[in-house]
């Protein structure tokens, strides 16, 4: 394969140094990509549709990565409080999937 590409006139150095040179520019950008990507914050979801009166129990409660702003800390309730949220009653239907506030 090599005595080919030689043979047709393409320059071998010069087609090693472009694929350098693309895999570089190429992990370059992941890079800047994750870097820019925002903070994330794991808080508490239902895993089942919760109703007015169920006790939460922690089979009831799963963990959900989401994106991390001004209000996310205020709303939803992080996961290393689960302790605090197992035992309690429903004030509000949860659907499921949906963050407990």
């Amino acid at each position: 394969m090599f005595k080919r590409l030689a043979g047709s006139g393409i320059n071998f150095l010069v087609l090693v140094i472009s694929v350098a040179i693309f895999a570089c520019a190429f992990f370059g950008m992941i890079a800047l990509g994750n870097l820019q990507r925002p903070a994330t914050i794991v808080i508490l979801t239902a895993s089942r549709d919760l109703n007015i009166g169920d006790i939460i129990a922690q089979a009831d409660i799963t963990e959900k990565s989401v994106y991390e702003d001004e209000n996310t800390a205020l709303m939803y309730i992080p996961a290393e409080q689960i302790a605090d949220v197992t035992g309690g009653i429903v004030a509000l239907p949860i659907a499921q999937g949906q963050p407990i506030m």
